[in-house]
């Protein structure tokens, strides 16, 4: 992965005996290193034990052709029968448990990123009870700033007769809707 604003991320998912997700046109986000995907992928007809490995990759989009970024495996089997897992109150899922887990390349012994999911293993009796949550980017609310310069110090003074001084500043920050920053 590029060490620069250069990065143009993409997601593609995987799971064990079913066909790979590949999710480039819906997810890429450009000159980011923070993307912000808003995404969730469903697969049906899931069977445990078996469909043992979910594959989460994050890829970069460049020129000459896609580089990963690095990918997160989560063993599935491992939560199915873990009672914690499996036996949840469906009450419970209205919010769901954020993961956090680290995108590793073979290339590096250090994580290349984390990605900020949730997992549900629900069975198909309860998928009418938890419906699938809405994932938008935040919407923002109207503010106002302001900023209050209380004292200026060690000035240098061409003219020592009168002082023209004049104050200015810039805001920069990062738009919710497209990761990029703006002035």
């Amino acid at each position: 992965m590029a060490n620069d604003s250069e990065t143009n991320p993409y997601v593609n998912v995987r799971l064990t005996n079913h066909e790979p997700v590949e999710d480039k046109e819906r997810t890429l986000r450009e000159n980011t290193q923070s993307p912000n995907f808003y995404t969730y992928y469903e697969f049906k007809d899931v069977k445990m034990p078996g469909d043992h490995t979910l594959t989460i990759e994050a890829w970069d989009n460049n020129l000459i052709g896609s580089d990963l970024i690095g990918r997160a495996k989560v063993d599935l089997e491992d939560r199915h029968f873990t009672p914690s897992w499996h036996n949840k109150d469906l009450t419970e899922l209205r919010w769901r448990p954020k993961e956090w887990l680290p995108l590793w390349n073979d290339t590096s012994g250090l994580p290349q990123g984390r990605v900020e999911c949730w997992i549900d293993l629900l069975e198909d009796k309860d998928l009418a009870n938890v419906p699938v949550i809405s994932l938008s980017p935040p919407k923002g609310d109207p503010w106002e700033l302001r900023v209050v310069c209380w004292k200026v110090t060690d000035l240098n003074f061409r003219d020592k007769t009168k002082v023209d001084l004049f104050c200015s500043g810039l805001l920069e920050f990062k738009s919710i809707e497209d990761d990029k920053m703006k002035r």
